[in-house]
């Protein structure tokens, strides 16, 4: 029996074929990877399910069942090379037949097989250089949702490395990361639209029993909890316990129709300066009847790329078009640049207030509550700001926002935070008599000595005689 065991084992490895090692659930997953047709092809996959694993064991099948294949096995850490990668490779490669077995060169690690194969294991975070290279038909981005710029190592490294090889394939394959905003959702979300995607969620993992699964519930936060739908449902969502903004609701982005008393509401323009970061100026105004916050615009910029007179042009040009020529009742930005807003004061005579601030999470709270009680409203033209809204996140130490590839330091929303503390919910901005005759207020009819003939009429019709009339003016 151990000889024909040991028989039919040699035949997997030479056909390539090693699905054995794998459970019904990763055997799905191989499956679906072997039916990829498109270049690159997403794998959203719940942890506990054995994903770096079975990695491994689609690496080593094409390894040796493919001559001279060269294969780039990425992780997002080097750290994970030694600590689970390298050790998975060394648990599939066990029972790989002599004359097949690689060797595992560690000044360039690599594993070179004897029909001329080789894979390369790659930590991203210290290595993105290690993508490059003329020859590659296969790249496996182990728990992509975690890798840093992914956007420009796929556009900037990684299509290069692979445009003269035609069958070439890149593989992702991850959980979703701790906030929507990672390039990997982007990824995900156009592979799944385009049919190159597959979503293994935790129950679709054989191997744990309902009870194990019911544990793993509690142990997430319950069903309702942000970890358990990232972690074990593989669904984009932001972490509840890190999220700035946990009240924004999709409800709260719509194309607001101008109201009626457009022209008397206070406007606004709120902006957060960046220069590392982004620059984003936000065009809004207060609804004083509705109690509403409108944000009409938004305007984004580089930060390195900014000019004052350039930024000075733009913020002209959109007042005009989105306040119909009204001037702004504010205009309010961060103070971490006075010289700046110096020179637009100066120069172009755009004058900024430079806001006053409490605790950073003091003017969150503030602006939460406003969210809450459902007094914003965004337009569906501000993606970077409602992005913010959706995914901005904390730094684990709530001293700071976090940053992101997409969103920056989260700029908008700091701007929206400015724009909330700084409007005017006191003054009402309508006129006491719009839409109020003078004589409807008993005004004086001309200098109350005499009447127009038009007045004398109108007093006539209201029964009064004009002597009456001038008597009470």
């Amino acid at each position: 029996m151990v000889v024909k065991a040991n028989k039919l084992i040699e035949a997997a490895w030479k056909s390539g074929d090693l699905r054995y090692k794998l459970h019904a659930g990763q055997r799905k997953i191989w499956e679906t990877l072997l039916g990829a047709s498109s270049k690159l092809f997403v794998v959203n996959c719940a942890r506990q399910f054995g994903k770096s694993y079975l990695a491994v064991v689609y690496c080593c099948s094409k390894a040796v069942s493919t001559p001279k294949f060269k294969i780039k096995y990425c992780s997002a850490f080097r750290d994970d090379l030694k600590e689970y990668i390298i050790p998975h490779f060394e648990a599939v490669l066990e029972d790989c037949p002599e004359s097949m077995r690689p060797k595992w060169v560690a000044s360039q690690n690599k594993y070179l097989f004897p029909n001329g194969s080789e894979i390369k294991v790659i930590g991203l975070d210290k290595n993105p250089d290690g993508l490059r290279g003329n020859t590659i038909d296969l790249i496996m981005l182990d728990e992509a949702a975690f890798v840093s710029k992914l956007k420009y190592l796929y556009r900037s490294v990684i299509i290069p490395a692979t445009m003269h090889r035609p069958k070439a394939k890149v593989l992702m394959i991850s959980t979703p990361p701790e906030s929507p905003d990672h390039d990997y959702t982007e990824f995900a979300l156009r592979a799944r639209a385009e049919g190159n995607y597959a979503l293994f969620d935790i129950y679709q993992n054989p191997m744990l029993s309902k009870e194990i699964i019911a544990d793993l519930i509690i142990e997430a936060g319950g069903e309702e909890s942000t970890d358990w739908k990232r972690e074990y449902l593989c669904e984009f969502v932001v972490d509840e316990n890190l999220a700035i903004v946990p009240e924004w609701r999709p409800d709260y982005e719509m194309n607001t129709p101008r109201p009626e008393h457009f022209q008397f509401y206070h406007k606004y323009v709120s902006m957060d300066l960046g220069i590392r970061d982004l620059t984003v100026v936000l065009f809004a105004y207060y609804d004083f009847i509705r109690c509403k916050l409108v944000v009409k615009r938004e305007h984004v910029v580089n930060g390195p790329k900014m000019t004052t007179d350039q930024l000075a042009d733009d913020v002209r040009k959109i007042e005009k078009d989105v306040f119909l020529g009204y001037e702004p009742y504010l205009r309010v930005s961060d103070n971490n640049n006075l010289l700046l807003l110096n020179d637009l004061n100066i120069k172009h005579k755009i004058h900024f207030l430079p806001t006053s601030k409490d605790s950073l999470e003091a003017m969150v709270n503030n602006a939460r509550l406003w969210v809450k009680d459902g007094k914003v409203e965004i337009d569906p033209s501000c993606q970077q700001l409602i992005g913010c809204l959706r995914y901005g996140i904390w730094m684990e130490s709530r001293r700071d926002f976090a940053r992101s590839p997409v969103y920056g330091h989260f700029d908008a929303l700091a701007a929206l935070i400015y724009l909330v503390r700084n409007v005017n919910v006191i003054t009402n901005p309508i006129p006491p008599n719009l839409g109020k005759s003078r004589f409807e207020h008993f005004m004086p009819f001309g200098n109350g000595a005499h009447m127009e003939l038009g007045e004398i009429e109108l007093a006539k019709s209201w029964g009064i005689s004009p002597k009456a009339q001038i008597a009470r003016c």
